[in-house]
């Protein structure tokens, strides 16, 4: 006997475990569709639930949804079948199970309407799970940059193109607009900061990277600026930091005076500020330190404690880090006797190098100075 209809449930029939419908199943509805058989989609789903769905599928002429309760004919909305609850019905039900924790869908016509309580609890729900998935972007996802050491930040980047710019021969420029919107502290949204910059300047060799080889997007060049204006703000508007270990290396501490102190009372003071220390000498007391009182250095760092062994005041010259990896940053500044604040992405792979630094190469500096230099991902996007 001929097949003259099929009836395709929605949920694990047409709609793949990604929630889309493939080109195969499209293929064989339109194949269907020309052997003569009908398709009708049937679903629990009220009609508002599968507009977007029909609309990928012109051949479905009938749909059967809410649960059965009503038969369209798509094509014109005609109400083929219809099997509604009495109001009053309706009413009863909805005061028995109103006290209930548990999620009501009320199906009114083609909608689908929930109690309030159902409103609640999904608003609730999405609140959080957007705040997960904004602080994401910026703990495993593509702004990184946008750490800010002692807080939790979320966010999202933006890269958009600028589609109504043309230039002098009428030819669309490839000009983009970047940008970030960070949000802080993340479990307690309180402040929003968004940036966007337009037009970054790219390269003769492709419009995607900058002249310098970083990719243009929001998480590599706005997500910094965002981080940079928490790191000012927060603080200043009360919201206390709360370092771990990972955060404290982005932190800049300032190098207590220890000089005339004996090892034990230097290095307890250092400790306070997360810095160690290594001795030259054999004295009794701290004679003299590198670098000097009042300094700036990086959580973590190690300073030298002349303990009467003479210090050596030397200048040395700033390296060119822009290009580096992050192995051969460390190494060079380690070898002209400097610190290096981090500041970007965590990561540390051969796609991470540093994209600025804020004392120029090639600058005279003191021996135990420290630069900051911002790193960034060759391979991130948006």
């Amino acid at each position: 006997m001929a097949i003259r209809l099929a009836a395709l449930d929605v949920d694990g029939t047409l709609l793949a475990p990604d929630n889309s419908i493939t080109p195969a199943t499209k293929e064989a509805i339109r194949e269907a569709k020309a052997a003569g058989i009908e398709i009708v989609v049937c679903t629990g789903r009220a009609f508002v639930e599968v507009r977007d769905i029909l609309r990928q599928l012109p051949e479905v002429r009938y749909l059967s949804c809410g649960t059965g309760a009503y038969a369209l004919d798509v094509w014109t909305m005609e109400t083929l079948y219809e099997c509604s609850m009495p109001e009053e019905l309706g009413r009863q039900a909805y005061r028995a199970v109103a006290q209930a924790d548990c999620m009501v869908h009320f199906y009114t016509g083609l909608s689908v309407r929930h109690s309030r309580w159902c409103m609640d609890h999904f608003t609730d729900y999405m609140e959080e799970k957007m705040r997960t998935l904004m602080e994401q972007v910026v703990t495993e996802g593509t702004a990184s940059a946008a750490r800010t050491p002692g807080y939790r930040v979320g966010g999202k980047t933006g890269t958009s193109e600028k589609l109504d710019e043309y230039d002098e021969d009428g030819n669309q420029v490839k000009d983009k607009i970047v940008s970030f919107i960070g949000v802080a502290p993340i479990d307690d949204p309180q402040y929003a900061v968004l940036v966007a910059l337009d037009t970054p300047a790219y390269s003769q060799n492709s419009e995607k990277y900058t002249v310098h080889g970083m990719y243009i997007s929001g998480g590599l060049m706005a997500a910094p600026t965002v981080r940079d204006i928490f790191l000012d703000i927060l603080p200043y508007l009360g919201v206390e930091p709360d370092y771990d270990s990972e955060d404290i290396r982005g932190v800049n501490f300032t190098v207590p005076d220890v000089i005339g102190m004996d090892e034990a009372e230097a290095g307890t003071l250092l400790a306070e500020k997360t810095i160690t220390y290594r001795i030259v000498g054999t004295g009794s007391t701290v004679t003299d330190q590198l670098p000097a009182p009042g300094s700036q250095v990086p959580g973590n760092s190690q300073i030298i404690l002349y303990m009467g062994a003479e210090k050596q005041q030397t200048t040395v010259e700033v390296p060119d880090f822009i290009g580096c990896s992050v192995a051969d940053v460390n190494y060079l500044a380690a070898n002209a006797g400097l610190y290096v604040q981090a500041k970007g992405t965590d990561r540390t792979d051969v796609y991470v190098l540093a994209a600025y630094q804020d004392i120029e190469p090639g600058t005279e500096v003191d021996r135990g100075t420290t630069i900051t230099v911002e790193f960034s991902s060759t391979d991130a996007s948006d």
